[in-house]
């Protein structure tokens, strides 16, 4: 089954209840948290929900082996999306990121 990391890029700011608890049911707590879930149609309509607020990505099959085994993976130097290629929407980094999600992972986590 193919994996889907997602990071959290925007705070909780107007955001409803609702978005919220997705954010809680998926793990994202903060900004710059991270978290891998299998592509399973529970967890994509999830991930729907809160497109407006993350950037996701498909993982290279293995690559998720590679990460902590924690519920959720605090990242750093996430703020510097132009530098690893990620797009620009409206001054935001949210939406599918391709491979993009893996550079940042790589350089987050130090693999």
């Amino acid at each position: 089954m193919k994996k889907i990391a997602i990071i959290r890029v925007r705070g909780p700011v107007n955001a409803s209840s609702e978005i919220n608890d997705t954010f809680r049911m998926l793990k994202l707590y903060r900004r710059n948290y991270c978290t891998i879930i299998d592509s399973k149609p529970e967890s994509l309509g999830m991930l729907k929900k809160v497109k407006d607020y993350v950037a996701w990505g498909e993982l290279e099959p293995g690559f998720a082996e590679k990460l902590p085994k924690s519920g959720f993976i605090k990242l750093r130097h996430v703020g510097r999306f132009k530098r690893l290629g990620m797009s620009k929407r409206k001054n935001r980094n949210t939406g599918n990121q391709k491979e993009a999600i893996q550079k940042i992972l790589i350089r987050s986590i130090g693999l």
